[in-house]
């Protein structure tokens, strides 16, 4: 991911359905610490073979802005209504500098950065 963007992210979890779990999406890098969950997952299920999850979600701005570049980790943890909790391995990301280290927003069709940030 690059710092300042909007990346879209889908993981995939081969063998498991996680429509009906408590799913979580932690990036971690450091003290930095960034969890997603509820409405900020999107979690599907393909029922083909032995059926795959996939967990669909967008970081912000103000996500990507608080890493700074280098190497973070993900994972995805989920809870299901028996109580069996379970968790996919750790995987690095790679996060990349950016050289406006503002949020930026659209107003009427011109760019502009965001004063309040930064």
């Amino acid at each position: 991911m690059r710092r300042g963007t909007t990346p879209d992210y889908i993981f995939t979890i081969d063998g498991h359905d996680l429509r009906r779990s408590a799913v979580f999406v932690t990036i971690r890098q450091d003290e930095r610490q960034i969890t997603l969950t509820g409405d900020r997952l999107e979690v599907g299920y393909d029922g083909a073979g032995e059926g795959r999850a996939t967990i669909s979600f967008r970081l912000t701005q103000e996500e990507t802005l608080d890493l700074h570049a280098g190497q973070a980790q993900a994972q995805v943890r989920w809870v299901d209504a028996d109580g069996t909790a379970m968790c996919t391995a750790v995987e690095a990301i790679g996060v990349a500098p950016v050289l406006l280290e503002e949020v930026i927003r659209h107003a009427d069709g011109a760019a502009a950065a965001d004063p309040s940030e930064g």
